[in-house]
């Protein structure tokens, strides 16, 4: 399921420091943050002598605020290396996967992903057993897909500049990638247009402009192309949903099953639902997705129990140490699953695929979710039960504007949240209007 949960801005807390191993005593400075601005405990050790005065170390009369811009770039610097070497070992290793790859390709994923979480590898368990090759790119720069089909020996055909072409006028991610089908022998670039967390009237855009003869009711969440080295070119499209069990019932028994497993375990964030496109416009249910939410362990229970599972097969079929599964999926035809895996430690999934808000001032739309405190690390706002975070697009919003909208939708959710009902978001503060609202809210 390619791309879904995009990344979201959240209000930055900085990382708590623990003391050195060994120290005896204690001191607590307290420091300031966006998120608490009451301070929260900088923690710093030494051990005193006995007879020692107990004094505020040298090191620690400086002002907080310098400890803290020493302490960070130091930290900043060290992270910084270890994403990079990341970025290296997942590019090598990604390239690698494609038979004869010139060392070129390897060097343009390097300097086109600038994020491990962009990297996102499935697999496919079938009646021959499990089988990779498939490698999707997020946040892609429109440069990689020509990339790609050069690495393959395919030639684009128009209609992928098109498609990147509308993806820039609406500010929509573009992701890349490609398949290599039947052990390789059948090999197609991918390129999928990401409007997941955009509202219902950008992915209305979208459709007409590069799917103007489809059929259907609801606008696409994404838009799919693969092109194949035989010229032939596969459209797919993605209907998304807040509420995997209420997509599943019309699906068949198989993602019913599926869809109350998750539902069950709390494990699903949402629905999706592939559909192939035929000439004219003419549309076929193809298969069906759940994203899942961070596991509190290792995987999801419904993830083991899928027919055949083995997570040492699993792992030894993707080019990287995956992350437990972002999403699993069905196909409605025959008897097969795909897993889809992030590199480990590259960042957790999200608690729901749909806005519960979104919001517009002009040109400039703004997504806003809503996720359990206990599965968020960082927010933008928090209520007593749940985080807040955004998605921005179409340039760079006053800060002032953002802030007051936030602070809005926390109030409007923390009052819903007493009444055990849906937050009333019909009417933001100036200058926003609401596009959706209440997307999210299953």
């Amino acid at each position: 399921m390619p791309g879904f949960g995009p990344q979201r801005v959240a209000g930055a807390a900085p990382d708590l420091p623990s003391g050195r191993t060994g120290a005896l005593n204690r001191l607590t400075v307290p420091i300031r943050s966006a998120e608490n601005p009451a301070g929260f405990s900088r923690r710093c050790s030494r051990t005193w002598l006995p007879g020692e005065r107990w004094d505020i170390p040298a090191t620690l009369r400086e002002p907080v605020e310098n400890m803290r811009a020493r302490d960070q770039s130091i930290s900043s610097s060290r992270n910084e290396e270890a994403r990079r070497r990341l970025l290296d070992d997942l590019a090598a290793s990604a390239a690698a996967t494609l038979p004869g790859a010139a060392p070129a390709f390897a060097y343009a994923l390097r300097t086109a992903v600038n994020d491990p979480a962009c990297y996102e590898a499935s697999v496919r368990r079938g009646a021959t057993g499990v089988r990779a090759g498939r490698m999707m790119i997020e946040q892609s720069p429109g440069d990689l897909v020509p990339a790609i089909a050069a690495a393959l020996a395919i030639e684009l055909p128009k209609a992928a500049a098109q498609w990147m072409e509308a993806a820039a006028v609406e500010g929509l991610p573009v992701i890349a990638g490609w398949d290599l089908r039947h052990g390789g022998g059948e090999r197609a670039v991918k390129l999928y247009v990401n409007a997941s967390d955009a509202s219902q009237r950008t992915r209305a855009r979208l459709c007409t402009a590069v799917l103007p003869d489809l059929r259907v009711s609801e606008a696409p969440a994404v838009l799919g192309m693969n092109v194949r080295a035989d010229g032939a070119v596969e459209t797919k499209i993605y209907l998304q949903s807040s509420d995997a069990v209420a997509l599943a019932e019309r699906l068949g028994e198989s993602a019913r099953r599926l869809a109350a497993a998750a539902r069950a375990e709390q494990a699903d964030a949402g629905g999706v639902l592939s559909l192939d496109v035929a000439t004219g416009g003419r549309t076929s249910p193809r298969g069906f997705f759940i994203a899942l939410r961070e596991p509190s362990r290792d995987l999801w229970p419904c993830v083991r129990a899928l027919p055949g599972f083995d997570a040492d097969e699993i792992g030894a079929a993707l080019p990287f140490a995956p992350a437990p599964p972002r999403s699993v999926g069905i196909a409605l035809e025959r008897e097969e699953w795909t897993l889809y895996c992030k590199p480990r430690d590259s960042g957790g999934a999200p608690q729901s695929l749909e806005p519960t808000g979104v919001f517009r001032d002009g040109d400039l739309e703004v997504g806003v979710f809503v996720e359990p405190n206990a599965g968020a690390a960082r927010a933008f706002r928090r209520t007593e039960r749940s985080a807040v975070s955004i998605r921005v697009r179409h340039g760079a919003p006053a800060p002032h504007h953002i802030e007051s909208l936030v602070d809005w939708f926390t109030e409007r959710l923390r009052a819903a949240e007493a009444a055990c009902a849906p937050p009333r978001l019909a009417d933001p503060p100036p200058p926003w209007h609401a596009v959706d609202a209440d997307r999210g809210s299953s």
